[in-house]
């Protein structure tokens, strides 16, 4: 029975009762009117329960709990949105859970009221649940009456139907919601489940629907769904219960054509799937019934099958039966011929790695194999085998007879053959054997006078930029294998070189690589006024020019290196022509230094000048000028190379050492240098690590320091130093793990940041507290700057992370193995999100530190002169110097060291890399030494914990020597008791520093002699106060200056910091 029927029949049982005047109020179910005050219905069934008043009163439906039953159309109205498609969305907080309850339909007419299942104006139909059970009252005017309402739901034996269809989504509803979609699907599915049945009797239908893959044909189409509904029917009473649904469900479909590829099967389905097999193939399973068993080709073994079972009950697929596809337990024999060789693999038992020698290779070259469990090989692993052909190919050009007739054909040839040996283990020793074994015999043919008149310019120029191609590729291979044959390579080329300018008929030559440049130049004598070459990179290409030596004054910004040749070279030759010859290296492959210093290379480009004509060892009147520029270049695996050198594969345990070696020195610093930077390095780690524990707990332990302004600092700073520090020397060079090295080069950026923004707020609070002198730090001042020093550092972090993750792992290049470090690598990622940061910061604590030096130098100088004292004694300067040097560690000015760590000559780089290396990996050591050893506040406190009793005696002692004229200095002291609290919170510096409250910290003192003038002078024994009052606007300022002038007792620099 449909909901609409059941509604008109229960309209026209109203107006019956209407007219024969039974009692004001009624009640009516899906099958007449409910006489025992009791409606039972089947669990999910929908139903009409309707109330009228013979009085036509306003009618109203009350729920178990006392509460109005929610209005269908208002619940409606506040459940949806609608989208600019015409499609609807739910609000958030609504669910398709709360659409499955009972709505009232208020004024039907005639007093009507229905309690009724979910229909609305969309057309959408949700089926209610058993939480409607309860007790409803029909309430109108002075009158009620209840209906008990209970749910039959389903138990014990049942038969059961499963359903599958593609439907258009649009067609089922028009609501954007998967959960809603399936209630409404069931809904609808429900009328040719329950068709022609008493919806309030035996037996019980329920229906539920699930969302399940498309099928291959549909695969990809958003507005398509899959769905398989499960029909039950409790108890199984109907024998014609599968037959007569089944067809209810054949006809819908037949009735609506966007339900589509539907099926009817009692067993249950098993959905579209695919699976993996590494050792048996990739198998896609088609969707299928139950009891079903498929079955699909074994990848290794052709002819056999894998099968898997569709189980009934929709239970789903079993576990794919690979048994057909497994072999015996050996590998059978098997010979494989390749580029790279034969290979005669014997039998193998499973399981078992089979290894064979390569051939045509070094000694030591293995190919592996490994032999399945399945009794099927694996694929062969030759990565260690050189290619034959490649090799023989190599051979047959090294021991060909290279003259006059074939030399640009060979070279010409070299040059392709080298260019396509990309493979690392064909760039070996035996093949660059050959390289420059045919390079040397051109260049042979190139030296003979008899051989080189015989061919022509094009001849030499087409040879020539053979070979630049030749030595532009070689410079890729293993630096390990060029050093050994570079000498050689390297001789041939200019001697070639050398036979191309001195051609009769040579002009003008540019040959230009990727990463080599060439240029011959062919200048009247007469003509010539000096010469500068230069070359520069733009776009990730080499570009050269020349220009005379008068019109060249420094290096551009994209020039790499410039050679500058004196016009006085015209005077070491009498030919008429002056022949020169420029070639430019980007990377130092060609150029090893052969010394016994691992892992050192050139630190720069290299560039080199021939001139034709002028003996090798001429001593020359003017000098020749070379400038090399620092290049910083990522190549695409992630590797540093620095002015093409390669950094050497050792981690220095510093963050600031990786800034030392971007900007530092143009080339490695030798083996005893690298140890020593390495020792201090680890040592200074570990001893500011324990440093910056100890003065944490110091600040943190004692009440009295802990309540200072600047110990807040202190903590926040130290906090952020230990967890860079922990992180660097945990993790630098773990590059092993990608997401680790990612996370540890992160963690590193942030917390430098994060210290350097804390040394930063620690120059701001020391120029308060010293120079401004009259101001308060605040909770609230306190938690915003805490905020922006811990937050601000995300933002350059973000932005590199945004761009490349990647760029916090950086490899070695002179290794094969995974060698590096985690932080930024890439030159311009590491300026602008790192160290731009810093030296502004830097910058601005320089500034800081200098104002507060000023202040405190002319407060000594005016001290001693109220003194009459000329000069300090040493202690007096050790307790300046101290305080200066403790200043100078907590604002991180030994960074400045890193600056000048790029100077070019050896002795001073590595000085200063080392001072830069010592100061500041001993920084939060030092930190420790000059702010709790050297603090008298914190040297009591801790002696008060330790030793309490001699703290006992010297308070009893000072009690006893008390005179009056202290006293009455005590009792002044709440004159200016707020303003000295602002004073101490520096007092943690070593005892040269004065406290902020001192007359003299302000340029405009005005010197007040020992005996009070005026009513606002106050003086006690050894002390002095000035006071001075001012009005600005409606603000009262007072400033209250102490100076403590007794030359016996300086409490000024007793009072530590």
């Amino acid at each position: 029975m449909s909901p609409l029927l059941s509604c008109a029949i229960t309209v026209a049982l109203l107006l019956s009762v209407i007219r024969t005047g039974e009692s004001q109020l009624s009640i009516f179910g899906s099958n007449g009117r409910i006489r025992n005050n009791s409606y039972a219905i089947n669990d999910r069934y929908f139903f009409v329960l309707s109330c009228h008043s013979n009085q036509q009163n306003s009618v109203t439906w009350l729920d178990s709990n006392g509460n109005p039953v929610l209005e269908e159309s208002q619940f409606t109205n506040s459940s949806f949105t609608k989208a600019s498609d015409g499609s609807r969305n739910l609000v958030n907080g609504v669910s398709a859970q709360d659409f499955r309850q009972l709505f009232l339909v208020p004024n039907l007419g005639l007093g009507v009221s229905i309690l009724r299942f979910y229909l609305n104006t969309e057309g959408d139909v949700i089926l209610p649940n058993s939480s409607i059970a309860g007790t409803y009252t029909c309430r109108s005017g002075q009158e009620s009456q209840a209906v008990d309402v209970s749910v039959r739901s389903p138990s014990g034996s049942f038969a059961q139907l499963f359903v599958r269809l593609t439907a258009l989504l649009s067609n089922i509803t028009n609501v954007n919601n998967e959960d809603y979609r399936l209630a409404v699907l069931e809904g609808k599915m429900f009328f040719l489940v329950s068709l022609g049945l008493n919806l309030t009797t035996d037996p019980i239908r329920t229906i539920s629907c699930s969302s399940v893959p498309l099928t291959p044909p549909h695969i990809g189409n958003n507005s398509l769904g899959r769905f398989e509904c499960n029909v039950r029917e409790h108890p199984p009473i109907n024998s014609s219960f599968v037959q007569s649904v089944s067809q209810a469900f054949v006809n819908g479909a037949r009735d609506n054509p966007n339900f589509q590829d539907l099926a009817t099967n009692v067993n249950g389905f098993c959905n579209y799937n695919q699976t993996v097999s590494l050792q048996y193939g990739i198998h896609t399973w088609s969707e299928s019934v139950g009891t079903v068993v498929l079955a699909l080709p074994c990848s290794n073994r052709p002819g056999h099958n894998v099968t898997r079972l569709c189980q009934i009950n929709g239970t789903g697929w079993e576990n794919p039966d690979y048994t057909q596809c497994e072999t015996s337990n050996n590998c059978p024999s098997q010979t494989i011929v390749n580029d790279h060789g034969t290979f005669e693999w014997p039998v193998t038992s499973t399981g078992v790695l089979a290894s064979l020698p390569c051939p045509c290779s070094p000694i030591g070259a293995i190919a592996t194999r490994e032999c399945r469990s399945n009794g099927v090989w694996g694929s062969p692993n030759i990565s260690s085998c050189v290619s034959s052909r490649i090799t023989d190919e190599f051979t047959i050009l090294a021991e060909a007879d290279v003259n006059v007739n074939n030399v640009v054909e060979v070279t010409q040839n070299l040059s392709d053959l080298v260019d396509m040996t990309t493979e690392r283990v064909d760039q070996n020793d035996i093949n660059l054997l050959s390289v420059a074994s045919v390079l040397n015999e051109s260049a042979n043919v190139f030296s003979s006078f008899r051989f080189i008149i015989l061919l022509s310019i094009e001849d030499v120029s087409m040879t020539t930029e053979s070979t630049v191609e030749i030595l532009d590729s070689v410079q890729e291979w293993p630096p390990q294998v060029v050093a050994n044959q570079s000498n050689n390579i390297v001789q041939s080329f200019e001697r070639i070189v050398d036979a191309l300018i001195s051609q009769e008929n040579f002009t003008n030559l540019t040959i230009i690589e990727t990463g080599i440049a060439f240029q011959g130049l062919r200048i009247q004598r007469i003509n010539f006024n000096g010469i500068t070459f230069i070359g520069s990179s733009s776009n990730e290409s080499l570009l050269v020019d020349t220009v005379e030596l008068s019109k060249f004054s420094s290096l551009d910004e994209l020039d790499l290196a410039t050679i500058s040749l004196p016009t006085s070279i015209s005077n070491e030759t009498t030919a008429d022509d002056i022949n020169l010859a420029f070639t430019l290296y980007t990377q130092s492959t060609l150029f090893p230094i052969r010394d016994s210093v691992p892992d050192t290379v050139v630190g720069s480009s290299v560039i080199s000048a021939s001139v034709g004509g002028i003996p090798d060892g001429t001593v020359l009147s003017d000098n020749v000028t070379v400038n090399l520029r620092i290049v910083v270049e990522m190549v695409e695996d992630t590797s540093s190379r620095i002015g093409g050198t390669m950094v050497p594969p050792h981690t220095v345990t510093v963050a600031l050492e990786i800034v030392s070696s971007r900007i530092g020195g143009t080339m490695v610093p030798p083996h005893t240098v690298t140890v020593a930077l390495e020792i201090v390095s680890y040592v200074g780690v570990s001893l500011s690590l324990l440093g910056l524990v100890l003065t944490i707990l110091t600040l943190l332990i004692f009440k009295s320091l802990r309540q200072r302004d600047a110990s807040k600092f202190h903590i926040q700073l130290c906090l952020s130093l230990i967890f860079m520090l922990i992180v660097f020397v945990v993790g630098i060079d773990r590059v092993s793990v990608r997401a680790g090295c990612i996370t540890v080069g992160v963690l590193i950026h942030y917390f430098a940041l994060v210290s350097w923004m804390w040394m930063g707020a620690e120059a701001v609070l020391m120029f308060k507290k010293i120079v401004v002198v009259f101001s308060n730090i605040t909770i609230k001042y306190l938690l915003v700057l805490s905020v922006i020093c811990w937050t601000l550092p995300l933002l350059p972090i973000i932005i590199v992370l945004s761009i490349k993750e990647d760029y916090y792992i950086t490899f070695y290049s002179n290794t094969n193995d995974q060698v590096g470090f985690c932080f930024l690598g890439h030159l311009t990622v590491f300026l602008t999100t790192f160290l731009v940061p810093v030296f502004l910061i830097l910058i601005f604590n320089l500034v800081m530190y200098i104002l507060i030096l000023r202040v405190l130098i002319l407060h000594t100088v005016r001290k001693k002169q109220r003194q009459g004292k000329s000069t300090m004694t040493p202690s007096e300067a050790v307790k300046m110097i101290l305080s200066f040097t403790g200043i100078m560690f907590l604002l991180g000015l030994t960074w400045i060291f890193g600056i000048f760590t790029f100077i070019s000559e050896p002795g001073v780089s590595y000085t200063l890399q080392f001072l830069f290396a010592f100061f500041n990996a001993f920084q939060g050591f030092f930190i420790f030494i000059f702010f709790v050893v050297l603090s008298s506040d914190a040297r009591a406190a801790w002696k008060s914990l330790l030793c309490p009793w001699s703290i006992e005696n010297k308070q009893k002692t000072s009690k006893c020597h008390l005179s009056s004229d202290k006293k009455t200095m005590i009792d002044k002291k709440s004159d200016f008791s707020d303003f000295s609290k602002n004073s101490s919170d520096y007092s943690s510096l070593p005892p040269s520093l004065p406290t902020p409250f001192l007359p003299s910290l302000s340029e405009n003192e005005n010197r007040v002699d020992a005996t009070p003038k005026s009513i606002g002078d106050i003086e006690f024994k050894g002390a002095r106060i000035t006071r001075r009052s001012t009005r600005k606007h409606t603000h009262h300022i007072e400033e209250v200056k102490l100076d403590f002038f007794d030359s016996d007792t300086d409490d000024y620099f007793e009072n530590d910091f």
